[in-house]
């Protein structure tokens, strides 16, 4: 996963600030359409990978990794953390909605 938020951050890197959050939601619209590609085909999709940020993200231009001080790399990466965060928390949702996680009381 830790690449995955380096490699799309990386590509936010060179999209405007304010175009960020778009760019990142895109990112994973298609990493998660690759990842239906790849479980309903068995291979990766052509364009966008196996259905991880990093392969989608491989798509677009990296500049090298900027040291974590640097504060526009910090806000490109606050945008993936936040774009994952929203993802995790709605495949969890969806999950409950469809009784595939339990969660134990008192945890």
């Amino acid at each position: 996963m830790h690449g995955d938020l380096v490699a799309a951050g990386r590509a936010l890197l060179t999209v405007l600030p304010a175009c960020r959050q778009a760019h990142i939601n895109t990112l994973v619209i298609r990493s998660r359409a690759a990842d239906k590609y790849r479980k309903q085909y068995g291979k990766c999709h052509p364009e966008w990978g196996e259905g991880s940020l990093m392969s989608c993200a491989r798509h677009y231009s990296q500049p090298p990794e900027p040291v974590l001080s640097n504060p526009d790399y910090a806000q490109a990466l606050r945008c993936v953390l936040e774009a994952a965060a929203q993802h995790l928390s709605s495949c969890t949702a969806n999950a409950q909605l469809q009784g595939r996680v339990q969660f134990k009381s008192g945890v």
